[in-house]
């Protein structure tokens, strides 16, 4: 009788797992002791900070599957060494416990001891151990386990994590785990699974009414499609978890998956990265960058967008057409809007609307006492755990003049790890000022307002910074002093950082001549050494970037007296036309440093993670592409900002944003910033 020829599906299989016994053997021999977890320029990275990945598990995972099929006992010595190194990790609260424990080392080492009559008890506890951490993320409100419980969020990859909680459970008795990772399973299936099987990679979450708000797939082509690793993680996810719970409706969910990913292979062996975009697709829109710079996207960390309270003058919606029309992806909104920025609830509304537009991320900034008041703290703690995730603080142009509230709100801002900005401005030699103390001011008859007022501050808070530890951020740095004061406190090691606008880089005192209320700011514009000196401070690092202080007002309240003008003016759109036009059309500097100062250091000094990244392959898509050789005339009418108050009217500039883009979607394309997006 003829041997019967095996399935080629069978033959096929056994050589991709000798295949793959034959690499994993070969990675440890020359890897020895290091989960080699990702590569740097095509070459193994063997970093030993590498261990603490959620992915490391799968290493020695893959060695128990081999030791399970072979009954070589090098396979069993090494997955436990693997898997023993990754022990302490089990009570480390990071997204990925399951996977590293369940699926990788330490499910596989224990059913490998049972298998072999001789039960580990120590896998068992420190599986135990990850569970009751993994549960630790679970919201009684959201009926699920949180990605970040800062801001709520549901993500497809945690079904592969869930099965962690119901072996657990199944091994201790322990209901508790059972009744976490049954709810999980069942928001996952409510919030992420569309109709036609496909699923979304993420949900936001209200944490306390256990609504989702947004559904979005950012590692997709667009934010309603199909992500292949995510669906591929609910086929897995939600079988495992049926078979775990006995449960059939979470079978026939991953099979509605698996039909859903079936259907949009190709047969090459490696899947597109997005189900919803067929191979010979073509882009929605193409976007010509030749001859043009390519930036990361630009971080303002001081706008005010005025909303809520003043939205006659700017919204969210505004204000980030303007933030995107001038390149930006990311801005930080004053606290100073009505009621005051003091409230989780009122900073959660803002970022949350900003989110919804997806046209650039508005952070919002919390007072440092409430009501802008200088009397009592605000909830730093309460803020900064919001889902507003709020890091910098600030009463913005109400300077925190007590030098008692302001050692306080130090102490406390550090036990936080959030910043201060301090709006430098001592009240006291400030009263009733509207202009540079200076000879401009006393020949138009001016009240002035002079240099120490800001100086005084700037050496109070540096010295405060340097006996108690946290982090200050100087406002609008505006004068020569303040630039030798800065300067002085970076020598001296103290945690002090600080801003400079477009306005006091290029403008003057003389341009008061005019009365023109569009020309009030506070602190108000200097005289021309300091103007220079704030330029030559921003080239050498002691001034570390640039913000707008982006500060829209009604023609009602610019179009007075001089004196009783509001003071602030626009900034957002014309921001990078002005510093390159200063600094890389003078041969100053280049638009590397540009990068620096507009993107990388603001997101820095404020620990913003995806924003002011290199361009790269695998980083966010926050980018900004210029013309530098686009010229343009300021006009306040076709500013995208709801004002008009552009203190740069019929100024010619050179440079010109033409496209942003924020993770991959066009927020600004020739100049034209996006709509907010529609609801789904």
């Amino acid at each position: 009788m003829a041997k019967r020829k095996e399935p080629e599906i069978l033959t096929t299989f056994d050589a991709a797992f000798e295949f793959a016994g034959q690499q994993v053997r070969r990675l440890v021999e020359r890897h020895p002791d290091h989960f080699v977890a990702h590569t740097v320029e095509g070459r193994w990275a063997t970093d030993p900070l590498a261990w603490s990945g959620a992915y490391n598990g799968l290493l020695p995972g893959m060695m128990w599957i081999i030791h399970e099929e072979t009954g070589e006992a090098w396979w069993a010595e090494t997955a436990e060494r693997y898997s023993r190194a990754l022990e302490p990790l089990k009570e480390v609260a990071q997204a990925g416990l399951g996977l590293m424990f369940y699926y990788g080392s330490h499910r596989r080492w224990h059913e490998a001891t049972v298998r072999a009559n001789a039960p580990q008890a120590g896998a068992a506890e420190v599986l135990q151990q990850a569970a009751q951490t993994l549960a630790g993320r679970f919201s009684e409100t959201a009926r699920c386990l949180l990605m970040d419980p800062a801001a709520p969020m549901l993500a497809i990859e945690d079904l592969m994590n869930v099965p962690l909680l119901l072996h657990s459970a199944n091994l201790s008795g322990d209901d508790t785990l059972l009744s976490v990772g049954s709810q999980h399973v069942a928001t996952s299936r409510r919030h992420l699974v569309r109709g036609d099987g496909s699923t979304a990679a993420f949900a936001f979450m209200d944490d306390r009414s256990g609504l989702c708000w947004l559904q979005r797939s950012e590692a997709g082509c667009r934010e309603d499609s199909c992500w292949a690793r995510g669906q591929a993680w609910a086929v897995y996810g939600f079988a495992t978890c049926g078979r775990l719970l006995g449960f059939g409706p979470w079978l026939e969910t991953a099979r509605q998956c698996a039909y859903y990913l079936i259907e949009r292979l190709s047969g090459d062996p490696i899947p597109p990265w997005d189900l919803d975009a067929p191979a010979d697709a073509e882009a929605d829109r193409t976007v010509d960058g030749r001859g043009h710079v390519l930036l990361p996207g630009l971080v303002d960390i001081h706008v005010h967008l005025r909303e809520p309270g003043r939205e006659d003058t700017e919204t969210i919606i505004t204000g980030s057409q303007a933030a995107a029309k001038g390149g930006f992806t990311a801005v930080f909104t004053m606290a100073n809007t009505m009621p005051v920025m003091d409230q989780p609830v009122i900073a959660e509304s803002v970022w949350l609307k900003g989110q919804h537009a997806a046209i650039c991320d508005v952070h919002p900034i919390g007072s440092i006492t409430k009501g802008l008041e200088g009397r009592e703290l605000t909830e730093f703690g309460m803020m900064a755990g919001s889902q507003a995730k709020v890091r910098m603080f600030s009463d913005d142009g109400k300077c925190v003049d007590d030098p008692q509230l302001m050692r306080r709100a130090l102490e406390y801002a550090k036990g936080q790890d959030v910043l201060l900005a301090q709006h430098a401005e001592e009240p006291r030699l400030t009263q009733g000022s509207v202009a540079h103390e200076g000879e401009t001011a006393a020949k138009l008859g001016l009240r002035g307002w002079p240099r120490a007022a800001e100086e005084s501050i700037v050496a109070r808070d540096a010295l405060l910074a340097r006996d108690y530890g946290n982090r200050v951020h100087i406002c609008h740095a505006s004068t020569t002093g303040t630039v030798e004061l800065v300067a002085w406190a970076k020598g001296q090691g103290i945690p002090l950082t600080a801003e400079v606008t477009p306005h006091h880089l290029l403008l003057t005192d003389e341009k008061l001549h005019t009365y023109d209320g569009r020309y009030r700011v506070n602190p108000p514009l200097r005289e021309e050494h300091d103007t220079l000196a704030l330029r030559e401070a921003l080239l050498d690092g002691t001034i570390d970037c640039v913000a707008t202080d982006h500060a829209p007002h009604g023609s009602e309240e610019k179009c007075v007296e001089f004196e009783y003008a509001k003071p602030g003016m626009l900034g957002l759109e014309t921001s990078l036309a002005i510093v390159a036009e200063l600094f890389v059309a003078t041969g100053k500097a280049d638009w590397r440093w540009v990068a620096k100062v507009m993107s990388e250091r603001p997101a820095e000094i404020v620990r913003l993670p995806g924003h002011g990244r290199p361009i790269a392959v695998g980083e966010p898509a926050n980018l900004t592409i210029v013309d530098p050789g686009s010229a343009w005339t300021a006009r306040g009418e076709d500013m995208a900002s709801k004002a008009e108050n552009t203190p740069y009217e019929g100024m010619e500039f050179s440079a010109r944003v033409t496209t942003t883009v924020l993770r991959g979607r066009l927020t600004c394309v020739d100049g034209v910033p996006a709509e907010p997006r529609e609801e789904k």
